[in-house]
């Protein structure tokens, strides 16, 4: 795959988005049986297995999530007790209110207001937040040919933690 078929120049984001592409793939076939892929010796190489995408499954793995997301958006916006829409839901019995939810309560468990200081004072703690970054010593292979770079990079060009 070309990650930059198309385009003469590409953003890192792109590259980036198209690897994970490329990953997400590769663990999908892998756990097809028989395999069209496999990996041996750090390398992932072609099986004499062809593949095509089972159609059904996809559909019926797509219908399924769409289920669960209705099922979900059901259970946020149901006036009844929520305990009892989840044993329903896992077929559990039980049918008493729980005297717990925000159903049960009428309100809301958590207060939807914002205190705006509070709120500020987050924000700012996040933006002045000092976080340690730990920069590598050494060079991925193959990275930074151009420069001769290979393994630990020499102390006067290694980053310090900031």
């Amino acid at each position: 795959m070309n990650v930059n078929a198309g385009h003469e120049r590409t953003s890192k984001a792109r590259i980036i988005h198209q690897i994970q592409l490329i990953r997400g793939i590769t663990k999908l076939l892998v756990a097809e049986n028989p395999s069209p892929v496999v990996y041996t010796e750090k390398l992932w190489r072609r099986t004499i297995v062809s593949f095509s995408p089972d159609h059904e499954r996809i559909n019926h793995l797509m219908n399924q999530r769409k289920s669960e997301l209705a099922d979900v958006e059901s259970y946020i916006t149901t006036k009844e007790c929520k305990m009892q829409f989840l044993r329903r839901a896992l077929d559990e019995p039980g049918a008493e209110h729980c005297g717990k939810c925000s159903s049960c309560l009428q309100h809301p468990l958590l207060s939807p207001d914002i205190d705006s200081g509070l709120l500020h004072a987050a924000n700012l703690f996040i933006k002045h937040a000092d976080l340690p970054l730990n920069l590598n010593k050494q060079v991925a292979a193959g990275a930074f040919t151009q420069y001769g770079f290979k393994g630990n990079l020499p102390a006067s060009l290694q980053g310090s933690t900031g």
